[in-house]
């Protein structure tokens, strides 16, 4: 075999190597996702008391992923005239919700449903909705 025939071999086979190799280069990105992703994930929601008398109020509190980002609005998911605002607003993390008569029969624990929409109205993205239950004494 020749000087010029070994060098020939050993630059295809260099090349043969470099082609197989996955970690040169930018890593490869995601195809895009069709209907857009979540804009957040939702970490916990408390209640504060987490059982609330009729007519008494409780403090409900969302947590995301990004809750440092000012750019997120809350819609709460329940009959205006059950809530109060938290520092002035009523599209934030924080709300009070006033419990309303859900049984007849006294001392009776029973659920009332409600829900949040939390988006940061980015295009090509999927607002979060989470829902969840609020037990009331009656």
């Amino acid at each position: 075999m020749t000087r010029l025939s070994r060098l020939a071999a050993f630059t295809l086979a260099y090349f043969a190597v470099l082609a197989g190799c996955d970690s040169l280069g930018p890593p490869p990105t995601a195809p895009p996702n069709p209907g857009g992703g979540p804009q957040t994930r939702v970490v916990r929601l408390t209640l504060d008391p987490d059982t609330v008398a009729v007519g008494d109020t409780t403090l409900i509190h969302v947590v995301i992923t990004d809750s440092l980002d000012t750019r997120f609005r809350y819609l709460w998911g329940m009959q205006e005239s059950t809530m109060l605002p938290v520092d002035g607003r009523l599209d934030g993390p924080r709300i009070r919700f006033i419990a309303p008569r859900t049984s007849n029969e006294p001392g009776r624990v029973s659920s009332a449903g409600a829900s949040v929409r939390i988006t940061n109205d980015t295009p090509g993205t999927r607002s979060v909705v989470y829902s969840f239950s609020i037990p009331i004494l009656n």
